[in-house]
């Protein structure tokens, strides 16, 4: 089967999951002035990732060995501690940010 989709939308929700996921490391503790710094990531990401939200399903399912290896690569980069599954947690990333963008094309954004 050849590839008809990159995996660049998948990346993008994956890097905005592990933001939003940020924020809410960061408002765990309750909310102060330093919890703003969490909010630039979600910034930067989110609008990328919920662009080509639609895509998602379809690069996962058209995912080979080299893009597997990019997405394990991105997961490899988010810090989360060693009780929490990877696996579990960028696959709820993944669709945090799917269904922002379902929510944003709804509402118009």
């Amino acid at each position: 089967m050849s590839e008809q989709y990159d995996i660049n939308d998948t990346l993008e929700c994956i890097r905005a999951g592990a933001a939003l996921g940020g924020v809410y490391k960061a408002l765990s503790d309750g909310v102060d002035w330093s919890d703003l710094g969490a909010l630039v990531p979600v910034a930067t990401t989110l609008p990328k990732a919920i662009e080509n939200y639609q895509e998602v399903p379809l690069e996962l399912a058209d995912v080979d060995s080299e893009e597997q290896a990019q997405i394990d690569a991105e997961i490899a980069k988010i810090n989360l501690s060693d009780d929490v599954n990877k696996a579990q947690a960028v696959r709820d990333f993944v669709k945090a940010a799917y269904y922002a963008g379902k929510a944003a094309s709804h509402l118009g954004v």
